[in-house]
């Protein structure tokens, strides 16, 4: 005799789906040595709509590209941009907006 009490088994599944979050660089030093020469963001490739913004201080950009085919190389019109901070939007297509700061070391 069960008491009139039933018991059921529910089984459900999620799928979890991580927010990849981009490894973003917040220094480089396009030094012409080799090594670290641009500034390179991984996990920008399978974004090619995506849109990446570099300001200076005076919010005047230096840097546009729409996909990431061509990291920054530190140059502003053919220049090297002088040692400083700069700041950055990078928009995902239909996705996320990251923000912040990238540091340019001689």
């Amino acid at each position: 005799m069960n008491g009139g009490c039933e018991d059921s088994i529910s089984h459900q599944y999620y799928k979890v789906i991580p927010d990849k979050t981009l490894k973003i660089p917040n220094a480089f030093s396009p030094n012409g040595d080799g090594v670290n020469d641009r500034w390179e963001i991984d996990g920008l490739k399978p974004y090619p709509d995506c849109t990446v913004s570099v300001f200076n201080r005076w919010g005047q950009e230096v840097y546009k590209s729409i996909g990431y085919q061509n990291p920054w190389d530190g140059k502003y019109k053919g220049n090297p941009v002088p040692l400083a901070t700069y700041y950055y939007v990078i928009t995902l297509t239909g996705k996320k907006i990251y923000s912040g700061w990238v540091v340019v070391l001689r």
